[in-house]
C-alpha cells in the first residue's frame, strides 16, 4: 500500500540533490554571484522537476512539500536574475536633527544602495530648491557605486528663509547597458524661529556698608536664546539714590552675548533696597518684550556704629587730591641729571609722552611703597613695586592702587612679552596652516595683517607712525581652495588667526592683569563679520593674558559646524575649544604641546596649598579649583601623595 508513492517520493528527492545540489541552500548574495547563465540554467531544471512533481502519482503531503519547496527556490532565482537584468538602486534621504535649529545650517545626507552584481554609475541630474542655497557636497553629482555597496552623499545648505524645500531629487543610474531613472519626493521643512532670552542679573561688591560710603552695583544682561536681542533698552531704578556712573545702555545683542555696567551709589541711612533693573527689547518679528533683574538687600550700618578714629585710622587708604600725572620718560630724565636714577623705583604714573593733568583723588592701598617727586613744582607719584604687583584702577572721581591678586599675577603680561607671544604663535600657525589640508583643498592662500585698527588708533591719537615694543595684534588668513577649472578657484575653508591684546593698557600702564573675554564687542563683532562666509570656517583667538572662565565655558560647550572657534592663551599654550568637534580635534594635534615640568613632592604639597587658599579666599571659582587639581593629576605628579 502507497509503495508506488512512496517510490516516487524518493526518486524526486534523489534527483533534486543530484540536479540543484546545494543551492537551495546558499544565501542571496552567494547565489547572485553563480552569473546570470547559470542562475537560468537552474531554474529551467527547477520548472522540469515541477512538472514531474505535478504529474506523478504522491502522497498529497509530499506532493504539498515538494511543490512548496521548489516555488522558494525557483522566486529566489527569480530575483537574483532580475538583478542582472534591472537596476536595483535604493535612496534614503535623512535630515540631521540639528538642522531644524535657528541660525544652523541644513544638513541632508543621500544614502545610496547598490543591490546589482555589477558597478552602477549614479549621477544627481536634477535638485530643486527653494528657501535655500548649496554650501558645499560630500562627493562630485556623478560618482559610481560598487557592486551590492551602500555610499553616503552629504549635503549642507544655507538658510534663506524659515519654510524650505529641498528636491524632488531626479537620479540617474546606468550600468551593464541598462539605464533606470529614479525619482525622490521632496524634504519639506519649517525651521524654528530664533528666540532671544535675556536673563538680568543686578549685583552689589557688598551687602553690608557703612552710612555714607560707596558701593559698586554692576548689572550684567546676557541673551542666552538662539535669536537677536534688537533695540535692548537696560534702565536701572535709581530714584532717590545718589548715583556716580551709567545706568542705562542700549544696542543689540547677539546669541550667546553679554553686555555689563557698573555705577556706584551712595549709602544712605534710609537705603535697604535696591530695586530690579527693567530691560524691554524686540524679536526678529518686532515683538515688544520686557523682562526685570533681581532685586537686592543691603544693610546700612549707622554713623554712630560706625569704628572708633582709632580704628578707622588703621585702615584708612592715603589720599592725595588733584595729584598731576607725567611721562615716566620725563621723570627718569630728571633724576638722571642728578645722579638719582637708582632711587626711583618704579611709576605707575601714565606713560604718556606729554605731561597730562587729571583732577581726581589719589588712593594708594596700604602695604604698597610709594613716594612723591616734584618738578616744576608739581606733584609726580612714583610707586616703588613691580609692575606686575601693582594694579591701577581709573574710576570717575579718583583712581586707585592695589596690589594684584594671585589670579591677576597669573594672567599679567608686560607689553614686550605680549608682542613676543603674538608674532611667535603667528609664526608657528603659519607654519602649520601651510601644511595643513582640509578635504578636498589643492591649495593655499596666506594672507598677513600685521596690524589691526584699535593699534591704529592709538598711533593716530598721538600722531606717532608707530609704537615701540607694543602688540600690534597681527592676523593671518588662510584661504584653502580646489581647482575648478585652469582659471577658476573654489574656496573650500577659511582658517582665521587673531591676536588679542588691551593694546591701550598696554602702552599706558606696561602691564595688563586682565584675561581678554570673547564677550568684547571688539571680539565679538569680528568673529561675526568673518561669519558671513558662505564656507565653512575656523577661528583661532590668541590671548597674551589669558580668557576669562565664561569665555572657556563658552568654548567648551558651543559648536557650530559653519564656524568654530579655538581660544588659546599664548603664554601656555592651553587652547579652549569643543572637544566634540572632530574637525579641531585633527587641526589641534598640529599645535605644539608645554610638557608639564617635573617637580618634587614638597613642591606639589606647596601647589596644593596654593590652590586651598585661592579657593578658600574667594580668587578661584570651584570649577577653576578642579580644573587646576585635576591638571596636577593628570601630569602624575601627585603619585604617592594623598588623593
Amino acid at each position: 500500500m502507497f509503495e508506488e508513492e512512496i517510490k516516487n517520493k524518493l526518486e524526486l528527492d534523489r534527483r533534486i540533490q543530484e540536479e540543484l545540489g546545494l543551492v537551495e541552500y546558499l544565501t542571496d548574495d552567494e547565489m547572485t554571484n553563480l552569473g546570470v547563465e547559470k542562475l537560468r540554467q537552474i531554474l529551467n531544471t527547477v520548472k522540469q522537476i515541477s512538472e514531474d512533481v505535478a504529474r506523478k502519482k504522491l502522497l498529497e503531503t509530499d506532493r504539498y512539500r515538494l511543490v512548496s519547496r521548489l516555488k522558494r527556490l525557483e522566486k529566489r532565482l527569480m530575483r537574483a536574475i532580475n538583478l542582472y537584468e534591472q537596476i536595483h538602486v535604493d535612496v534614503i534621504v535623512k535630515v540631521d536633527k540639528e538642522s531644524m535649529k535657528a541660525n544652523m545650517p541644513v544638513k541632508i545626507n543621500l544614502i545610496l544602495k547598490n543591490h546589482n552584481p555589477f558597478e552602477v554609475q549614479v549621477k544627481l541630474q536634477e535638485m530643486k530648491l527653494k528657501g535655500v542655497s548649496l554650501i558645499t557636497m560630500s562627493h562630485p553629482t556623478t560618482l559610481s557605486l560598487r557592486p551590492r555597496s551602500i555610499e553616503r552623499v552629504t549635503l549642507l545648505f544655507k538658510k534663506l528663509e524659515n519654510e524650505l524645500i529641498i528636491g524632488p531629487f531626479r537620479i540617474l543610474c546606468r550600468g551593464q547597458n541598462i539605464e533606470r531613472k529614479i525619482f525622490v519626493d521632496p524634504v519639506i521643512m519649517k525651521t524654528e524661529v530664533p528666540k532671544p532670552i535675556l536673563r538680568v542679573v543686578k549685583d552689589v561688591d557688598k551687602t553690608k556698608v557703612k552710612e555714607g560710603e560707596e558701593l559698586e552695583v554692576k548689572l550684567i544682561i546676557k541673551n542666552e536664546g538662539d535669536g537677536i536681542a534688537k533695540g535692548v533698552y537696560l534702565k536701572d531704578n535709581t530714584n532717590g539714590l545718589k548715583v556716580r556712573g551709567i545706568t542705562e545702555w542700549t544696542g543689540d545683542l547677539a546669541p550667546g552675548a553679554s553686555k555689563s555696567i557698573s555705577y556706584r551709589v551712595v549709602a544712605d541711612k534710609d537705603l535697604k533696597l535696591l530695586k530690579p533693573a527693567i530691560v524691554t527689547f524686540k524679536d526678529e518679528s518686532g515683538k515688544q518684550i520686557k523682562v526685570q533683574s533681581n532685586s537686592v538687600n543691603v544693610e546700612v550700618i549707622p554713623i554712630e556704629h560706625v569704628k572708633t578714629e582709632t580704628e578707622e585710622e588703621q585702615v584708612k587708604p592715603l589720599k592725595h587730591e588733584n595729584v598731576q600725572k607725567i611721562s615716566i620718560d620725563e621723570i627718569i630724565d630728571e633724576i638722571g641729571k642728578l645722579g638719582l636714577l637708582t632711587l626711583t623705583g618704579y611709576s605707575l604714573a601714565s606713560l604718556i609722552p606729554k605731561k597730562r593733568k587729571i583732577p581726581k583723588k589719589v588712593i594708594i592701598e596700604k602695604d604698597i611703597h610709594w613716594t612723591t617727586w616734584k618738578q616744576d613744582n608739581e606733584e609726580i607719584i612714583i610707586i616703588l613695586e613691580h609692575p606686575v604687583a601693582i594694579v591701577k584702577e581709573e574710576y570717575q572721581d579718583f583712581i586707585r592702587f592695589r596690589k594684584a591678586t594671585p589670579v591677576e599675577i597669573f594672567h599679567s603680561v608686560d607689553r614686550t612679552t605680549a608682542r613676543r607671544l603674538q608674532e611667535t604663535f603667528i609664526y608657528i600657525m603659519k607654519g602649520i596652516l601651510t601644511r595643513w589640508r582640509p578635504n578636498e583643498a589643492d591649495g593655499v592662500k596666506i594672507e598677513e595683517l600685521y596690524e589691526d585698527q584699535s593699534y591704529k588708533k592709538i598711533c593716530k591719537e598721538l600722531k606717532k607712525r608707530k609704537l615701540n615694543n607694543v602688540p600690534r595684534n597681527p592676523m593671518l588668513i588662510c584661504t584653502y581652495y580646489r581647482k575648478k577649472s585652469l582659471f577658476r578657484k573654489e574656496t573650500v575653508m577659511k582658517v582665521y588667526v587673531k591676536t588679542c591684546a588691551n593694546i591701550r593698557q598696554l602702552y599706558f600702564n606696561e602691564v595688563d592683569h586682565v584675561p581678554m573675554s570673547f564677550s568684547s564687542s571688539e571680539i565679538s563683532d569680528l568673529v561675526k563679520e568673518i561669519s558671513q562666509a558662505p564656507c565653512p570656517i575656523i577661528v583661532f583667538l590668541g590671548s597674551p593674558t589669558g580668557w576669562d572662565e565664561n569665555t572657556k565655558k563658552f568654548a567648551k560647550e558651543t559648536y557650530n559646524p559653519m564656524t568654530h572657534l579655538v581660544f588659546v592663551d599664548l603664554k601656555t599654550f592651553e587652547r579652549y575649544f569643543n572637544e566634540k568637534d572632530d574637525l579641531l580635534m585633527d587641526l589641534c594635534s598640529f599645535l605644539p604641546q608645554i610638557a608639564p615640568e617635573e617637580v618634587s613632592a614638597e613642591e606639589v604639597d606647596e601647589r596644593l596649598e596654593k590652590l586651598d587658599s585661592l579657593l578658600l579666599d574667594g580668587t578661584l571659582t570651584l570649577e577653576e579649583y578642579a580644573r587646576r587639581v585635576k591638571k596636577l593629576k593628570s601630569e602624575k605628579i601627585l603619585r604617592n601623595i594623598r588623593e
